[in-house]
């Protein structure tokens, strides 16, 4: 994405010839996630696509919401602000939707009005990204920048997900789970799922996403896992979405429902997540140890992203710990410069998740961090069975905590990820931390079945 133009050069050429090549792609959906990682959309005729393409970006008075809705359906009015923002798409991003050939998808950056001003939604303007003004709140910019910071030191990253979810149907009772030994089991493969799961992935990979495999998963029938190929962090953000609306209407089109929430029942498996796999291009001269110990001093924070929803913490209370090969612990290195980050979930925000770690990894390069938690290599010790006398050989003093609250108070205490120049900005951790709180109070009132309702719908 490259933001230091106001639009992309042949885009209403390129855009064109997308139409001609896409015979029936009618509509294209303009999409943007925002801090309560939803995904808020504009759906617009080919005509006014190629409209949009010309000038670059459209105004919106829907998309100011994106810093003060949460994912409680409620708005926070002291984040609201005046005016339109400018929406620029991502024409890189630009892909059909497959599981519905008539439209296509874009992802976009927002920018916020720079002054409190109401403007003509269907007027131009110049919209400069050159300096960033105005997309401090946008997680497709904050990724941008962090990826930029990376390369110029000469790190190219990667990043491949492991996307879980259930498959399930309307009605079905979730006071209590279905657990069957069928991980990587074909019994899960001989009912209604895989046909299903066929329609999923053959979706995901004719739009251009490579998927490695897909597998059951867990103890709970209808539970499989997505393995995507590695790509350049803001692609692999892009199509983290994209997989999330294929999944979620294949499963509509079979009269089924589908969730990527972390723990879709009121008691009981299965614990769904989204590994997250992070390789950089030059891990000599200890780059690889000082990246893993930027990301593990700031993982608790970081998990405030990936961990996002109130419901996440069902997964979490797990040591901040590192090993070789040890899928027990929270980073997993399966080689040099190339790990498994087994925190997030299926609800975080891949862009601002992302940035987080890289953030935070290229600080740890950048200062040479000193990596002093040991590794916990192979698979002969449980990680929350250490005694404290053992943790304290380890160097292990942290946890993911089960509270949202928590890691929010961690993210606000974070002086690198508050930080303008190497992280997000003290004005970025405000929003996003007061639309967390938001969703923590909104959420406290309800019943456990009724929040994991909310949140099986969202996510």
């Amino acid at each position: 994405m490259d933001q230091t133009k106001t639009k992309s050069t042949g885009s209403r050429a390129t855009l064109s010839k997308f139409f001609v090549s896409n015979p029936t792609v009618s509509f294209v959906r303009f999409c943007s996630m925002n801090l309560a990682s939803a995904i808020r959309v504009s759906v617009m005729p080919k005509e006014s696509a190629l409209d949009i393409a010309d000038r670059g970006f459209f105004a919106s008075s829907g998309t100011s919401f994106s810093a003060a809705s949460t994912a409680m359906d409620t708005l926070i009015w002291d984040n609201l602000s005046l005016g339109f923002d400018d929406i620029i798409p991502d024409w890189d991003s630009l892909r059909i939707c497959t599981f519905y050939p008539a439209h296509a998808m874009v992802m976009c950056a927002v920018r916020e009005p720079l002054e409190p001003e109401i403007k003509d939604s269907d007027s131009g303007g110049d919209v400069s990204m050159a300096t960033y003004d105005g997309f401090d709140l946008c997680p497709k910019t904050i990724l941008f920048k962090q990826v930029a910071r990376a390369a110029k030191s000469g790190q190219n990253i990667l990043i491949g997900l492991e996307l879980e979810l259930l498959l399930y149907e309307s009605g079905m009772d979730f006071t209590r789970s279905r657990t069957y030994a069928c991980s990587y089991n074909t019994s899960s493969l001989h009912g209604k799922y895989a046909p299903v799961m066929d329609e999923i992935v053959l979706d995901i990979g004719n739009a251009g996403i490579k998927v490695l495999k897909y597998h059951p998963e867990g103890s709970t029938d209808g539970v499989f896992e997505i393995v995507l190929a590695p790509y350049p962090p803001m692609e692999a953000a892009d199509a983290m979405i994209f997989c999330r609306e294929t999944i979620k209407t294949v499963a509509k089109k079979h009269g089924l429902e589908a969730t990527l929430m972390p723990m879709p029942f009121e008691k009981g498996p299965p614990r769904i997540g989204a590994h997250t796999n992070v390789s950089i291009s030059d891990p000599s001269n200890g780059n690889a140890h000082h990246f893993l110990a930027g990301v593990l001093d700031s993982l608790v924070a970081i998990s405030a992203f990936a961990m996002p929803s109130i419901e996440s913490g069902s997964r979490a209370n797990r040591w901040v710990q590192w090993g070789r090969l040890n899928k027990g612990c929270l980073v997993n290195e399966r080689r040099e410069g190339f790990w498994e980050i087994r925190c997030p979930d299926g609800t975080m925000n891949p862009y601002l998740t992302f940035a987080a770690i890289i953030a935070s990894g290229m600080t740890g390069v950048e200062t040479k961090k000193e990596l002093t938690l040991k590794p916990i290599n192979g698979l002969s010790m449980d990680m929350e069975t250490l005694t404290d006398d053992e943790r304290k050989n380890f160097g292990i003093k942290h946890n993911i905590s089960d509270s949202l609250g928590v890691l929010v108070d961690a993210l606000k205490d974070d002086k690198l990820l508050r930080n303008a120049e190497y992280g997000f900005g003290e004005r970025f951790v405000k929003f996003y931390s007061t639309v967390k709180t938001k969703e923590i109070e909104d959420g406290q009132p309800m019943t456990v079945l009724e929040r994991k309702e909310r949140l099986r719908h969202l996510f």
